[in-house]
């Protein structure tokens, strides 16, 4: 069984921008975190950036 390879999300806070990580299974084009969609940017390795969307 080989070890589980997580992807690091950074996601810019929608209100203040500050930059926080999220660890991910997959990458995937949206995501959801904490009432707030996110849009894939770009992808390098085991990095993904996201940008907000929206706030729920």
């Amino acid at each position: 069984m080989q070890g589980l390879n997580l992807i690091t999300a950074i996601l810019p806070h929608p209100i203040h921008g500050r930059l926080t990580e999220f660890p991910l299974l997959m990458v995937n084009k949206q995501i959801n975190v904490e009432g707030v969609r996110y849009d894939l940017v770009w992808r390098d390795g085991s990095l993904a950036y996201y940008r907000p969307v929206t706030i729920h």
